[in-house]
């Protein structure tokens, strides 16, 4: 019951932050949808892990490796049908060495995160991941608003704290 309440503090914090950023500072709309569609597909995403790690008898690099192929099948796909792909081919950028570098990174990095995530959705939950990933983009939040000097309102550090206490109530509660 105190998970389900500590889920609860962590929704209501996102609801005051974004509601009121949207009034305070003409957060676009449009962004703010596309932000939630985001959480619902990465909270969605996180919960078919656990449920298809058993197929592949909880083997996390097996999954990784179906899903790296599955990404590397299906996103040239998308490039086309969202009318990337020419831009991208004609991009005086595309083979410069500087951005090869920074792809290549981009790359390593985000097969690090698909390792860590796979890993913690098998040793947790999906809910444990999804709260832990929102507690990491408050703290990302809070050293970008720092970092860029950003206006903030009362509204945003009162979502800022009601999703942490949300996250520390919900970890508490795993832990008892």
């Amino acid at each position: 019951m105190l998970a389900l309440i500590g889920c609860a503090i962590v929704v209501s914090g996102f609801l005051v932050g974004t509601v009121a950023e949207v009034k305070e500072i003409n957060a676009s709309v449009r962004g703010v949808v596309f932000g939630v569609a985001s959480s619902v597909f990465v909270a969605l995403y996180a919960i078919y892990v656990k449920k298809v790690l058993p197929v592949v008898n909880n083997n996390t690099w097996l999954l990784m490796i179906y899903n790296n192929i599955n990404a590397g099948l299906i996103m040239p796909v998308c490039f086309v049908l969202m009318g990337e792909w020419t831009p991208i081919v004609e991009s005086d950028v595309l083979f410069q060495q500087n951005y090869l570098g920074y792809i290549f990174a981009a790359g390593m990095l985000g097969f690090f995160i698909n390792i860590a995530t796979f890993l913690q959705i098998k040793v947790t939950s999906p809910l444990t991941h999804n709260v832990v990933g929102t507690f990491k983009a408050c703290v990302q939040t809070v050293f970008a608003v720092h970092y860029y000097q950003n206006m903030t309102t009362w509204w945003f550090w009162s979502g800022f704290f009601l999703t942490v206490l949300g996250s520390a109530v919900y970890t508490y509660a795993r832990f008892q």
